[in-house]
This record gives C-alpha cells, structure tokens and sequence, in this order.
C-alpha cells in the first residue's frame, strides 16, 4: 500500500491530467440519493440485533448455573448430586416396601401389617426430613454426607423389617 502512495505521489501529473468519464457526477448523485429498501436495512438491524443477544446469551448463561430441586432454588454445583441422591435413596426404600408388600403372609397377616406401618413411619420421617432438613442445609459436600447417612439407616431399618417379615412367614 505504501509502494502504491509513493508511486501516486511521485507521478501526479499523470493521475491529474487523466480526465474523468462522462456522466462520472450523475451516477455518483444517483448512487448518492438512490432510496434503500426499508425490508432490507430492517432484516439487516434484526440480524445484528439477534447476533448482539445470541452473544450476550453465550457470555452470560455460563455464569448463572441455577438448579431447582423442589420448591427452593439450589445455586451450587452440587445440587444436581443432591437431588440424583434423593432420587437413588427413594427408590431403594420403594423397592424394600414392595418386597414387604409381595411377599404372602399365611397365618401372620397381623406380623405383616405391623411391619408395613413401621416401614410406613420410615418413608414419613424420610419425607420429613427432605421437606424440613435438607432446604436448611448448605449446598455441600457436607449435605451429601448428611443425606447419606440419613437415608442409609433408613435403608436398614427396612431392610431388617424386611428380614423380620421373612422370618415370621417362615416360621
């Protein structure tokens, strides 16, 4: 670019004496004033516009990791760890309470319905605990211990009605 200043500069009167085509004056006026499509300088301003949003979006979205989990919002990154643990423990307790209600009582029928109301206090004082306890507690590694060992005496408590039942039919 430079080369091609220097060579203007030093052949001047070369590009001076050069005339310029006729009509140069009416289609640069017509170019000038010509009247734009408002479509177009329209489509064009929702086209940035939508490009300007898209990019916020990208910036923004990964700073505002917010996760639901019941009625309160967890903002952490262990809340979906939190949430998939609640979700394993209660099916483990469901899977117990169906064996219990599965297996055919015999003579004890009375055993079995005591058993099924104590397993019944069991998932209560678990959905109490996920109701009440587990809101007030930070978003932790601690939280995941605490729901651990919550829910895995909950877990033997069924698991030996679970045996105590079996052993009363067998008997």
């Amino acid at each position: 670019m430079d080369k091609l200043k220097q060579f203007i500069n030093l052949h001047r009167e070369t590009f001076d004496s050069e005339e310029l085509p006729v009509g140069h004056e009416l289609r640069f006026e017509k170019k000038l004033f010509r009247k734009r499509n408002p479509f177009r300088q329209y489509s064009l301003y929702a086209l940035t516009t939508a490009a300007c949003v898209a990019i916020l979006i990208i910036l923004i979205l990964p700073f505002s990791d917010t996760r639901r989990m019941g009625k309160q919002s967890i903002e952490c990154q262990t809340a979906i760890e939190i949430n998939n643990l609640r979700l394993y423990y209660n099916m483990q307790m469901h899977e117990i309470i169906d064996q219990m209600e599965a297996i055919n009582p015999g003579k004890n029928k009375a055993a079995q319905e005591l058993l099924l109301e104590e397993s019944a206090r069991v998932m209560e004082a678990s959905k109490q605990f996920e109701e009440t306890v587990i809101p007030q507690l930070p978003c932790a590694q601690e939280t995941i211990y605490a729901m651990s060992q919550h829910y895995n005496t909950s877990l033997q408590s069924l698991n030996f009605m679970l045996q105590q039942m079996e052993e009363k039919i067998s008997n």
